[in-house]
């Protein structure tokens, strides 16, 4: 079973998100597809046979499927001034988050408006400022533990001495890499480290440079350290963006990290970097702070689904799961620029 597909209080996780998007106002509705395709298309269509359906044939990033979505939705919505909101299929979403992004774009008129939470278990993106409160980007949290553990592992080599593979084992543990680690560093390292008792620095130089200490953005890199520092709240996966942006954004967007992957929230870092530079208002960034980190809570085991079953029991505020709450009328519905 795809993640998506998981029930939440009996109800597959894709469809609850789908009946808040829907008493939200959206429409129509793009679900991009890959991994399980058959299981997500017929859970989805079984309640919403409306839905389109685009296939992401290599899982080359959040970017790259945001790419094929797009591509089918001009298809079906030819409407230029239109935003589309953009979100990850792996979430709980509140229709409060939703109703507040959309009011604060458009007061803004920003070119991109996105839901920022509290520092919790829910989200990992990190949302970085500098010391005037302005955006400086987001970055994804296994692309900052990459660079931190790459720091700490060319420390060790700057003597000649060697080091013990048990040393590299705990740097993946302080770190947190854990399975990520096949994914973050090269493959013929990570054979090294569980082959062999020691490795000498020149070896592991051969696998590293100075560059991998930072994180990259396009085509720019940041301190691990300072984005740490400097990101008291996380970016929960929920956009609001412009036609023009998107298009502009996606038209420059390249894969930029070590896994080779096009990362949507690179697109959005080349608009903050834009911004910066020009102060041009087609290229602003707003970022929406969410008071309570429950409004939008993501999952990727059985024990965060438990959790979040256990949030909407026990709810105060949090995530919207009363019968009362989805028959009354939702406030979007006097925008009519954000329906069909």
């Amino acid at each position: 079973m795809h993640k998506v597909c998981c029930p939440i209080r009996r109800r597959p996780a894709v469809l609850r998100a789908l009946d808040c998007y829907k008493e939200c106002g959206l429409d129509p509705i793009v679900v991009v597809v890959g991994s399980k395709a058959e299981n997500v298309m017929e859970t989805v269509a079984k309640e919403y046979p409306e839905a389109m359906f685009a296939f992401q044939p290599r899982r080359l990033g959040t970017g790259n499927a945001v790419r094929y979505g797009y591509e089918l939705l001009k298809k079906i919505d030819k409407s230029p001034k239109v935003p589309v909101l953009i979100t990850m299929g792996d979430k709980v979403i509140s229709r409060a988050a939703i109703e507040q992004l959309i009011e604060s774009y458009r007061q803004s008129k920003a070119a991109l408006a996105f839901c920022t939470a509290p520092r919790s278990e829910w989200a990992s993106g990190r949302v970085a400022k500098d010391e005037h409160g302005e955006l400086i980007g987001i970055f994804e949290r296994q692309d900052i533990r990459r660079a931190m553990f790459v720091n700490r592992l060319l420390d060790l080599c700057r003597t000649d001495d060697p080091i013990t593979t048990s040393e590299i084992k705990k740097l993946f543990q302080d770190l947190k890499l854990g399975s990520a680690a096949t994914r973050l560093l090269p493959v013929d390292f990570i054979n090294l480290v569980h082959e062999e008792n020691q490795l000498q620095p020149g070896t592991i130089q051969q696998f590293f440079v100075d560059s991998d200490r930072l994180v990259p953005s396009g085509n720019r890199f940041f301190d691990p350290q300072m984005i740490e520092s400097s990101s008291p709240q996380l970016n929960v996966s929920l956009y609001l963006i412009g036609r023009k942006a998107l298009e502009y954004g996606l038209e420059n967007l390249k894969p930029g990290n070590p896994q080779g992957e096009e990362y949507f929230t690179d697109l959005v870092n080349q608009l903050m970097f834009r911004y910066r530079e020009r102060r041009v208002a087609a290229y602003r960034v707003l970022d929406v702070p969410l008071l309570d980190a429950r409004l939008v809570v993501s999952f990727n085991n059985r024990e965060q689904l438990l959790k979040i079953e256990s949030l909407l029991e026990n709810q105060s505020g949090g995530l919207d799961d009363n019968p009362a709450v989805r028959q009354r009328k939702s406030p979007i519905g006097k925008f009519p620029s954000y329906t069909k």
